[in-house]
């Protein structure tokens, strides 16, 4: 019975590090993509492109939150996060030209999926 407690305690231990492990990866990658968009977009200093870098700030600032509670507050964050998502999306379409939308969709997108897939490893090694 003992054995059995220790093996349950352990497994334990290790999804919480396997899910911690995750979260740094897709704050890692997260930060990679927003220093690649800052670099690009440190040239536009018109209003419309302020308004873009302050989402995308509150954004590693709300991932960054999520990876410092490990969870905690998971359906909170995620719901910032997709908030922001959404209104950085719309700011993007209504404030930039079309050829700079597509390259940004596109890295936002990238970072969409980034997230999904650490989540969707999380969830496999959870069962």
């Amino acid at each position: 019975m003992e054995k059995q407690i220790m093996d349950i305690l352990n497994v334990g231990i290790g999804l919480l590090q396997a899910g911690k492990e995750g979260l740094e990866r897709a704050k890692t990658e997260l930060e990679k993509s927003y220093t690649e968009l800052s670099t690009k977009g440190a040239q536009d200093n018109s209003e419309g492109a302020v308004q873009i870098r302050q989402s995308l700030d509150k954004i590693i600032h709300d991932i960054k939150e999520f990876t410092s509670v490990a969870g905690k507050n998971y359906e909170d964050t995620r719901s910032k996060i997709i908030d922001n998502y959404n209104k950085i999306t719309e700011e993007i379409q209504t404030k930039m030209p079309e050829g700079k939308v597509e390259a940004v969709k596109a890295k936002i997108t990238e970072v969409a999926e980034n997230i999904k897939k650490v989540k969707k490893s999380q969830s496999s090694k959870t069962l």
